[in-house]
């Protein structure tokens, strides 16, 4: 079976779905899958790497086929990633491929891909990323629409299937009464080789927490600077530091660390900015809790390779995850409010429980290993081919 993932980018710096298809294609390819990623070097704000484009390359053990977008002062235009090389490749190759797997909606990679696949009569999965909830269709809200009406919907409708990652992505596309078929499959994670289930019981004087995400609006790190402040100057604890692993846009970036300032927080807070490999690990290692308020997120990645290290998870209820770690018990689910919100750190800030870190590496054992996941993948893959062919 040969598989072509479609993805705008691959850059770390866009958060979980780009560092998701790549061990996705690598879990396929460890199963026999003829698995591989066609994608865009993204705008000069993303590019982590000069890597060659037009010619297929290995990236982090993975067959991978580049190529460059049209540059543009305006930012709709940048983001929205035009690549004439891509599409012209899709134009000549797509019929090679039994399957076409696409992540993301709204982007013109992924948008082409679909249009190409219905001419060519190539069947597709589309992964949404979580771009069709309410608090993503607000966001640059006309466009989205019209995309809707003009041709996401009927890219959407003319798909073997809708991939979602969790129960409330599910619900979301539901709602826009979609004529498609949907494939409920979380995303997974590597375990460790060692873990750090016992290492921060009891042994520090001070509890970490970690924030390690994409520096967004929309995952609510205000709230939780706030909530720290009440933590500290109002129920007078002290003992806790917060790890901020991750970047963003540099003006948004600016106004965290100004107010971490107003806050007086500083001293207490160490900005780390964009981690990777051995670092990340050391990160997620060290930490006692993980945390991430978010206003919308369809999985969760993060938060699960927190969970695989057996560092629980303080998450708002938007989280995709969310009930799956609360039936687990392998962390707690707070509310959004700075207030609130500070209640919870302050429970936890005496540290999670070793049955909490127990209940954190059984839920990526049961759930969000890879080996299950790609099995349920394929399946589908299998399943679809077999379904038209007949």
């Amino acid at each position: 079976m040969k598989v072509l993932h479609v993805i705008p980018s691959i850059s770390s710096k866009r958060g979980g779905p780009s560092k998701a298809v790549v061990d996705m294609v690598k879990a396929l390819r460890l199963e026999g899958i003829d698995a591989s990623i066609l994608t865009t070097s993204d705008n000069v704000f993303y590019q982590e790497a000069s890597y060659p484009e037009g010619i297929w390359f290995e990236y982090q053990e993975v067959p991978v086929l580049m190529y460059s977008c049209v540059g543009s002062c305006y930012r709709q235009i940048r983001e929205f990633l035009i690549s004439p090389g891509l599409t012209m490749w899709l134009v000549k190759n797509i019929h090679n491929y039994d399957i076409i797997h696409v992540h993301a909606l709204f982007s013109f990679p992924s948008t082409v891909t679909m249009i190409i696949a219905r001419l060519k009569g190539v069947p597709y999965i589309i992964r949404t990323i979580g771009q069709l909830n309410a608090w993503s269709l607000k966001q640059s809200y006309w466009m989205k629409r019209i995309m809707l009406a003009v041709v996401e919907k009927a890219n959407i409708d003319g798909s073997i299937g809708v991939h979602v990652t969790s129960s409330s992505e599910e619900e979301d596309v539901r709602k826009l009464a979609l004529n498609a078929e949907v494939l409920n499959l979380g995303l997974g994670v590597n375990r460790p080789e060692r873990s750090n289930l016992s290492s921060s019981l009891n042994q520090k004087q001070q509890t970490i927490f970690l924030f390690l995400s994409r520096l967004h609006p929309k995952k609510q790190l205000e709230n939780l600077l706030e909530a720290f402040y009440i933590l500290q100057y109002k129920h007078d604890r002290a003992d806790w530091l917060l790890y901020i692993a991750g970047d963003g846009d540099p003006s948004y970036v600016q106004k965290l660390r100004e107010l971490a300032n107003e806050l007086n927080l500083e001293s207490k807070i160490t900005w780390m900015g964009h981690v990777t490999g051995v670092k990340k690990e050391s990160v997620l290692a060290d930490s006692d809790w993980f945390v991430l308020p978010s206003a919308s997120e369809n999985f969760g990645i993060s938060a699960v390779e927190a969970l695989a290290f057996g560092v629980p998870v303080i998450l708002s209820k938007e989280v995709g995850i969310a009930d799956l770690v609360s039936n687990y018990r392998a962390g707690i689910i707070a509310p959004e409010s700075p207030e609130q919100l500070s209640d919870v750190l302050r429970k936890a800030i005496d540290g999670p429980t070793f049955e909490m870190k127990n209940a954190a590496f059984l839920l990526v054992d049961e759930v969000f290993s890879w080996k299950k996941v790609i099995m349920k993948l394929i399946a589908f893959y299998k399943k679809s081919i077999e379904d038209r062919r007949a």
